[in-house]
């Protein structure tokens, strides 16, 4: 049943007159009278009737007369509610994200929202990708930013930064002149090497490229966490590979120093990720929003390296 020919029947029905209504509708009263015969067929009977004090609704429209009051009111307040749900969003997202991308962004993220949308309550937690990527596909997170694992048949991904790999050491491990300078994938053979454990997708993807290379790699111990990574090369030596976001404040406080690796560049992505089934559009929309807003600032500002893969919106259009 059409709303606006429910709008028109009751217009006619409070006015007592189709030529009054059709100029408050901003009709001819030839497209109004079609527009209640349409209706009158649709229901299966004549709803307005003509009488000395004008036009007035049958038994069948009187029957309908506050059903559809009830129904325009009901659409009016359900547009308002959208309206205001749009505005201001609410309710409690569960965020899963790697340490270094979460101590980038996670603390501007959250400023944001207490000023934007304070009635999202944001809820984060910390872990590497694999395990955030089974967890959002077993309902434990509602969105997460991961390292992109690939397509997924239960998830939806959205591209949002590309960072580079650095390798990372000590600055008196650094070989003199070449602090800063890229080092050749092929140079990696012949160092100590602390990486991820087999199953993450960084190591995955240096023992692809270095097959690839024949280069073999010198691995001298494998470990589960960013920080045990970067703690072992402040306290032992040995050097490890990490994205920009990783090893942030230690470059920064001059702790460590990073290379970038090229030939092939090393890099990896980013990506927003949640249920392709599932969860508030409202509520998700509205914290990725924020977090494309946040990395655009912190990619402008150089506080991360990268290259932002979706469009500025804050951009002036040319």
């Amino acid at each position: 049943m059409d709303l606006r020919a429910l709008r028109y029947f009751l217009e006619v029905v409070r006015l007592r007159s189709l030529s009054q209504a059709s100029g408050t509708l901003h009709l001819t009263q030839s497209a109004l009278s079609r527009q209640m015969h349409k209706l009158e067929e649709e229901v299966g009977g004549r709803l307005l009737r003509r009488s000395p004090v004008g036009v007035e609704p049958t038994v069948l429209g009187q029957h309908l007369l506050p059903r559809a009051e009830k129904i325009l009111d009901d659409v009016a307040r359900l547009h308002e509610e959208l309206r205001v749900a749009a505005r201001h969003p609410a309710g409690n997202l569960t965020l899963g994200i790697p340490p270094g991308p979460g101590k980038l962004l996670v603390p501007r993220l959250y400023g944001r929202l207490r000023l934007r949308y304070p009635k999202i309550l944001l809820q984060v937690q910390e872990s590497n990708t694999s395990d955030i990527d089974r967890g959002i596909r077993g309902g434990a997170f509602d969105a997460a930013i991961v390292h992109d694992p690939g397509p997924s048949a239960a998830l939806q991904r959205f591209p949002l930064i590309e960072e580079p790999i650095y390798l990372v050491a000590r600055p008196g491990d650094v070989p003199p002149g070449t602090a800063g300078r890229p080092v050749h994938f092929r140079e990696l053979g012949g160092m100590p090497l602390i990486l991820p454990m087999n199953a993450s997708l960084m190591t995955r993807q240096l023992r692809r490229i270095a097959a690839e290379c024949d280069v073999r790699l010198h691995t001298v111990t494998q470990v589960t966490s960013v920080h045990i990574a970067k703690a072992m090369v402040l306290d032992e030596g040995g050097q490890t590979l990490l994205g920009y976001s990783s090893v942030h404040d230690e470059v920064l406080s001059g702790a460590l120093a990073m290379r970038p690796v090229v030939e092939p560049t090393l890099t990896r992505r980013l990506v927003w990720t949640t249920r392709k089934i599932g969860g508030d559009p409202l509520l998700l929309g509205a914290v990725l929003s924020l977090v494309r807003d946040e990395i655009v600032a912190l990619v402008k500002s150089g506080s991360w390296v990268g290259k932002v893969l979706f469009a500025d919106r804050r951009k002036p259009p040319r």
